[in-house]
């Protein structure tokens, strides 16, 4: 996978985003003429309101891991060049932290991420982010602060969470669906 022209993509849409609080939106990961774009994964905003989008992508990709066969037919067909699987959504980050910052909210937020909790911290940063994972295990990460032009890319990320956990779970299913779809054609 192009690293660089994946998270150009990335950042490219989501730099183009003009509002705030918008619906999440999952996106298949396509390459196309030495390039990718995002086209949309047909869901409804709602969809969304059912609960934690990680938890929703996870029974997404529960439902595409236990498919088999005829199931396989009930997919749509996959785009061309079908590379991976893009989420776009809001959340809440910890703010920037280094080595001068206080030992004891480095500590807290350390804490409070693994506990999935940072929402309830009052230093919270709101981001708008994709996280995506593409066909070869790779993961993206690109976000940006509110009130910030600035986006942060990272590729492969250290740290991990429900969505990106979900999200490569959801392309291998759907790498099933292709290898099926290209075989149902030969």
């Amino acid at each position: 996978m192009e690293d660089e022209k994946v998270t150009a993509c990335l950042s490219r849409e989501l730099a183009k985003r003009a509002g705030w609080n918008e619906s999440p939106a999952l996106y298949f990961l396509a390459e196309d003429d030495g390039g990718f774009w995002l086209p949309g994964f047909c869901v409804s905003p709602s969809f969304w309101q059912a609960g934690h989008p990680g938890a929703i992508l996870a029974n997404m990709a529960r439902l595409l891991e236990g498919a088999a066969g005829a199931a396989l037919d009930l997919f749509p067909p996959l785009p061309p060049g079908f590379a991976g699987v893009a989420f776009r959504f809001e959340g809440w980050s910890t703010p920037p932290l280094n080595e001068d910052s206080d030992p004891a909210l480095v500590e807290r937020m350390r804490r409070a991420s693994a506990e999935h909790e940072i929402y309830l911290q009052p230093e919270r940063v709101e981001i708008r982010a994709f996280a995506a994972c593409a066909t070869d295990g790779t993961s993206y990460f690109v976000s940006q602060q509110r009130g910030s032009d600035e986006l942060e890319v990272s590729v492969n990320p250290e740290e991990s969470g429900r969505i990106p956990v979900a999200l490569a779970r959801l392309t291998l299913g759907l790498k099933v669906v292709a290898e099926h779809q290209r075989n149902q054609v030969q």
